[in-house]
């Protein structure tokens, strides 16, 4: 008989054929665990949390970054425009960084430089030393565009040639605001969530007052509402701030730089930040399409803050296929 393997990773499909048929679906969700003042909370077992699945709680498996095999995988954007110069002579000092506090030895970066247009710097490699060539090889681009949103969905597109059990982050060092993408944000959202990415923004500002969309603004990370709808009426008010919404439904968070001591912490920062996720994995009690929402919570203990991605994305086709 012939079967079609169907691996829900984070959303992520991954199809191979084999001699029977049977569909697994597996949710991926990282999650940084924090006290109030921002230090990580280690040493927490499976016993220690509750995953909710739509509200409902699920079984679940957990790993941590220091004991799971899987590799870790980013793509770094970075803006490369006119009104970048000054950021970019910060920037192209970072890459010996990446290999050996980001992805490690096991993982691999790829760079991608955008403004009017994206260009691929490097592809994925693990090699240290193509990497730091990479980042000091980046070139300005004429005009101030800076397709941003563009160029994270295509940091997506990319991992679609990738395994699909890797862990999936980018990396976004560029100005807040976008500036002539061609993709809609919601689209780009939806496609994070269904891809299990996370989404890290670095940002710098060009001017003295960068323009930044208040918290309050920005729609809820819970509750029943509907994501895409919330979004798309954001950016039809105007205030849609692409990095803040992109860094808020994936699980990444956005950090602001302006020196090159501060950039280079913040490297380090994020770094550590990945290699102290817990990763819980488990298999949906049912399928039905559409977006479904995670929650990660730390039993007794109230002080603890749990950022993870905010949900999944299941869709019709992939819903049939799982029926019995």
């Amino acid at each position: 008989m012939r079967l079609a393997v169907l691996l829900l990773s984070g959303g992520a499909l991954l199809a191979q054929e084999t001699t029977f048929r049977t569909t697994v679906p597996v949710v991926i969700a990282p999650a940084t665990v924090t006290d109030a003042k921002g230090r990580y909370i280690d040493g927490l077992s499976a016993g220690d949390f509750t995953v909710l699945d739509d509200d409902k709680p699920r079984r679940f498996q957990l790993d941590t970054s220091d004991t799971l095999l899987t590799p870790m995988t980013v793509v770094v954007a970075i803006q490369a425009n006119s009104t970048a110069p000054a950021a970019i002579l910060r920037i192209r000092k970072i890459g010996s960084m990446i290999e050996p506090l980001v992805t490690g030895e096991r993982g691999s970066a790829a760079v991608l430089a955008f403004g009017h247009e994206i260009k691929l710097v490097q592809d994925f490699t693990n090699d240290a030393d193509k990497l730091t060539r990479a980042f000091r090889g980046i070139k300005t681009q004429s005009g101030r565009a800076a397709v941003m949103i563009d160029a994270v969905a295509e940091g997506v597109r990319m991992f679609d040639a990738r395994p699909a059990n890797e862990r999936r982050v980018i990396f976004v060092i560029s100005e807040s605001k976008d500036r002539g993408s061609k993709a809609k944000l919601e689209e780009v959202v939806r496609k994070v969530e269904a891809n299990g990415v996370a989404v890290y923004p670095i940002v710098f500002s060009a001017y003295s007052s960068p323009w930044i969309t208040k918290a309050s603004d920005l729609p809820p990370s819970e509750g029943g509402m509907d994501l895409i709808a919330a979004i798309q009426e954001l950016a039809r008010l105007g205030k849609a701030d692409a990095s803040q919404l992109l860094s808020n439904y994936s699980g990444g968070r956005r950090v602001w730089f302006g020196t090159q001591r501060g950039l280079e912490g913040i490297v380090t920062s994020l770094g550590e930040e990945l290699h102290s996720q817990y990763i819980f994995s488990y298999t949906p009690v049912e399928c039905s399409p559409g977006l479904h929402k995670i929650q990660v919570r730390v039993k007794g203990r109230p002080e603890a803050v749990v950022r993870a991605r905010y949900g999944y994305w299941t869709d019709e086709q992939a819903c049939k296929t799982s029926a019995p």
